[in-house]
């Protein structure tokens, strides 16, 4: 019997060392297996993420670029008390063209008027509707202000927020034009 115990232990112990051998080898695939899997993960993740960044910087540098192209000088003013129209000559001195915007949708062109003082008087947007000014001539839902061009601008104050027509006579009042989010110009005039 001693011969045939010996004769079973062999080949057991011939499966048994076989099976220690192959379980390194399967052992150390699967580690390279799961480092490349998570190597390429990570790969294209940081890819993905670097992507969305630049896309979002490249915006907003560009929106930045263009709001500093954009300049809009106020050469002139003229405030006529009898119908209560303020007119403006503007000019676009900037590198991008400007909306004048009498829509009371947003983007549009708003502006603020202040007394000497600097206290304000009103803020409103262009449209004409409810207690806003309306612009009468020289603007409109898609009216551009090119490059190097002049404008006149006639607005009426009448029945607004910034009707100034029981205000002092020879008063100066500030204002401060929004063009459309694009760039801001200030000026007076004298009522």
């Amino acid at each position: 019997m001693a011969t045939h115990k010996k004769s079973i232990t062999r080949p057991a112990r011939r499966i048994a060392r076989s099976r220690k051998a192959i379980t390194p080898i399967i052992a150390v695939i699967m580690l390279l297996m799961m480092a490349v899997a998570t190597a390429s993960a990570m790969y294209y993740w940081l890819n993905r993420i670097q992507t969305q960044q630049q896309g979002a910087i490249e915006s907003y540098q560009s929106g930045v670029f263009e709001n500093l192209a954009s300049n809009v000088d106020i050469i002139g003013t003229k405030y006529i008390d009898g119908n209560q129209t303020l007119e403006l000559v503007v000019q676009n001195t900037g590198n991008t063209k400007i909306v004048i915007s009498n829509s009371g949708t947003k983007p549009t062109t708003e502006w603020a008027v202040f007394d000497a003082d600097q206290k304000p008087i009103c803020a409103t947007d262009w449209s004409g509707t409810g207690s806003n000014i309306r612009c009468l001539s020289g603007c409109g839902t898609t009216t551009n202000l090119d490059t190097g061009q002049i404008r006149r601008v006639l607005l009426n104050l009448t029945s607004s927020d910034c009707s100034v027509q029981y205000l002092t006579n020879g008063t100066t009042y500030v204002f401060e034009i929004g063009w459309s989010g694009k760039t801001k110009s200030a000026g007076s005039f004298v009522k």
